[in-house]
């Protein structure tokens, strides 16, 4: 049995609306997005995963929740949208730098928003990448927590010190990649049974 995992980009055509009934103190925030789970991208990666089991010589088996219920429900591990970046009030909630917009253009003082809800839309790839991106900016996760795009941010005045400098570690890296890639090609290799052709 195999899981698939796959991302792709949706309608963004969902809207939240905040509501605060009486038996409810801290109120409720709910999602509205007509026909969610029947967009056209779902009915594509299924088609495509149907594919790559046919190659493998494999039965593909869609979410029973969908195909036998019905049930097109969706959850998210990494939600966007919700207070997107925009240029401008009227455009977005969030400046380029996550400042919540006031109603007359103007910044609240010190209200950042600093997670995936200034993301716009999805954005085809996991979020860490963008995540670190913001994060770069000054955007994302606030110290002392540790993210990369921080760490990144905090350092990059090291490279001031030599031409050479950010070289070094990019080129330990990719060394230490190649060196895994060729041991672990070795051991498959040797533990396949196959013998090279001379």
């Amino acid at each position: 049995t195999m899981l698939y995992l796959c991302m792709g980009f949706d309608d963004a055509k969902g809207s939240m609306e905040f509501s605060a009934p009486w038996f409810e103190r801290d109120g409720r925030m709910t999602i509205h997005w007509p026909d969610v789970g029947r967009q056209t991208v779902f009915a594509r990666i299924n088609e495509e995963l149907r594919r790559h089991s046919r190659a493998q010589g494999a039965s593909f088996l869609e979410n029973p929740m969908w195909s036998i219920f019905d049930l097109r429900h969706l959850i998210t591990a990494h939600p966007l949208g919700g207070c997107p970046i925009g240029e401008d009030h009227m455009q977005g909630a969030v400046d380029e730098f996550g400042r919540v917009f006031s109603g007359d253009g103007a910044v609240h003082d010190g209200l950042f928003v600093a997670d995936g809800a200034i993301v716009p839309t999805a954005v085809g790839v996991n979020p860490f990448l963008t995540i670190s991106a913001l994060s770069f900016l000054g955007v994302g996760i606030q110290p002392p927590t540790a993210d990369w795009g921080s760490m990144v941010r905090e350092n990059a005045t090291l490279i001031s010190y030599g031409d050479i400098t950010p070289l070094l570690p990019a080129g330990a890296i990719a060394l230490l990649t190649v060196a895994v890639n060729f041991v672990v090609d070795w051991f498959l290799h040797r533990t396949s049974g196959l013998r090279d052709e001379h």
